[in-house]
């Protein structure tokens, strides 16, 4: 614990009958480090868990790559490439993925999900394409999505793509 931090004695002291305000503040920083520290092993204990399961493995080869970008009515931007190449990679497990694919409005997080929502469809039925998601709404996502390639003949204007393990 750092060395500014009230002991556990304090901070419960301070919390109930402060002295004054800095003392509650104090005792309160420290019960909140707690509660971080608490939650963090917690998120790793899970994700080890995780880590220890097989999950199915699916590799997206050139020939399915090329399939799916030829699909689209436009190049994906430099981002949005690598973070559908680091999502693909995952896809090859061995474990269960946790992936959180972020950026801001417009950036084409949607059409990322689309391409790797595609290559769980071009692997079979025993994969699904959203996992964790409804079927409805997982088969809502890709009609809206494929109707928005078909139909639209612009170069999304975006930002920054990434996928992020978790």
């Amino acid at each position: 614990m750092a060395k500014d931090l009230p002991s556990f004695a304090d901070a419960v002291r301070g919390m109930h009958v402060p002295a004054s305000a800095n003392e509650h503040l104090r005792a309160r920083h420290r019960f909140a480090i707690l509660e971080a520290a608490g939650l963090f092993r917690r998120v790793e204990k899970i994700r080890r868990a995780r880590l220890a399961h097989r999950g199915p493995e699916l590799a997206v080869d050139s020939q399915l790559e090329r399939r799916i970008l030829e699909m689209l009515p436009f190049d994906l931007t430099g981002d949005q490439a690598a973070a559908l190449q680091k999502i693909w990679r995952l896809m090859q497990g061995p474990a269960p993925m946790g992936v959180l694919l972020q950026g801001d409005v417009a950036t084409g997080k949607t059409i990322v999900a689309w391409c790797v929502a595609m290559s769980a469809v071009a692997a079979g039925p025993n994969y699904r394409p959203a996992p964790g998601v409804g079927v409805q709404a997982a088969g809502l996502i890709l009609r809206a999505c494929s109707r928005s390639c078909v139909a639209s003949r612009f170069s999304p204007r975006c930002s920054r793509t990434s996928a992020s393990i978790i």
